[in-house]
């Protein structure tokens, strides 16, 4: 669980060579991971386990990071936080090796436009339903479709992309984005998704 909620309550999830998670009633889960990180990691410690991985998308390489958990785990804290979870970090990083990446534009020119064009696309998936958080009232119907029967890869036709230069103007279409979610309170969180987000 992150942030820790109640620091006087002991943890239900012991981290070490293993997981131990205290399912109540008796009840415990084992299971052996690559990496463990408790409650007291921080924004950087969990965005430093993925950053190779959201990097190498700049060389054309499909990645996914995915959170996964119960209401109140810290699903929400963990990809957005306060303006420094994985997301903004992401969009912060792939920015910045895309720029790097570019080549010096003399100081009276004006820039070239960016080789690479950056997009961005949201959703949720809500029940069997898959709803256009960019596009909310768009009537196109959104449907899971394959790219390719050669490399079996998938995309959501119908979905809106929006453009985007920087990373701030990015974060900036995923935060209206996100206030379309469906949410409602529940005894563990007063603003719980009813829903599951995808960012592309």
């Amino acid at each position: 669980v992150r942030p820790a909620q109640d620091k006087t309550k002991t943890e239900a999830v012991t981290c070490g060579d293993q997981l131990e998670v205290d399912c109540g009633d008796g009840k415990r889960f084992t299971g052996a991971f690559a990496d463990i990180l408790g409650p007291a990691a921080t924004q950087n410690d969990v965005y430093r386990k993925v950053e190779d991985v959201v990097l190498q998308t700049t060389e054309g390489i499909n990645a996914c990071v995915m959170a996964y958990g119960q209401t109140g785990a810290g699903k929400t804290h963990t990809m957005l936080g306060d303006n420094d979870g994985i997301i903004p970090k992401a969009l912060n990083a792939l920015f910045d090796k895309l720029g790097s990446d570019e080549p010096p534009t003399p100081v009276a020119q004006t820039p070239a436009p960016r080789a690479a064009k950056v997009s961005v696309s949201l959703l949720q998936i809500l029940g069997e339903k898959l709803e256009d958080l960019l596009s909310p009232s768009s009537e196109i119907p959104l449907r899971v479709r394959l790219a390719s029967r050669v490399t079996d890869e998938l995309y959501v036709s119908g979905l809106s992309s929006i453009v985007v230069d920087d990373a701030e103007a990015a974060l900036k279409v995923v935060n209206r984005g996100l206030k379309g979610r469906r949410e409602r309170s529940t005894k563990r969180n007063d603003a719980s998704s009813r829903s599951h987000a995808v960012l592309r």
